[in-house]
């Protein structure tokens, strides 16, 4: 679902768009996600934007397991050719 980012909305406008991002989501008790941000990014090429905006829109869809408390968590992803 994540690379579909990359390569519909990256590579297509870029196809020399490469690089890092740390994404942060904050997952509620009943197991939805309530926010999404992207704290550091190191890319090469232009498009970045887009694929962070489509990276933004399908995390906030996640579902995870029920917990006692919200948490927080990052994810680094690492996109290139």
């Amino acid at each position: 679902m994540l690379q579909y980012c990359y390569t519909e909305f990256g590579l297509k406008t870029d196809a020399t768009l490469s690089g890092q991002i740390v994404v942060r989501i904050v997952i509620q008790p009943d197991g939805t996600v309530s926010d999404v941000t992207v704290p550091r990014h190191s890319w090469s090429g232009h498009a970045a934007d887009l694929v962070e905006s489509c990276l933004h829109d399908r995390v906030l869809r996640w579902q995870f397991p029920t917990a006692q408390r919200a948490s927080t968590h990052e994810i680094q992803l690492i996109f290139g050719r």
